[in-house]
């Protein structure tokens, strides 16, 4: 549970970094990134739930392996929005 919270943090992170209007071109760049997040982000909350709901928290494969693929998404994601940022400040500078 430790590893959730800051995902869903750098996430939201991430999103609020797109709405910046000179970064809109590469919002749509990433949306599919974006629309992969959402989905690992739900199935991360869903296995949180089940172990919720089931008072099991030895068995927490599933949620690991969800949490992984949140983190791997999100550096991939983050790589991508830092590209276009980086871009963006060296068109200024020109």
């Amino acid at each position: 549970m430790i590893k959730v919270l800051p995902c869903l943090n750098k996430e939201g992170e991430l999103c609020k970094t797109l709405d910046d209007p000179f970064l809109s071109a590469k919002r749509a760049q990433v949306a599919l990134d974006l629309e992969r997040l959402e989905g690992i982000r739900s199935s991360v909350k869903s296995e949180v739930q089940i172990i919720e709901s089931s008072l099991d928290w030895k068995n927490c494969s599933s949620l690991i392996s969800e949490i992984n693929k949140f983190q791997h998404a999100l550096q991939e994601t983050e790589r991508i929005v830092e590209q276009g940022k980086s871009l963006h400040v060296y068109t200024r500078l020109n």
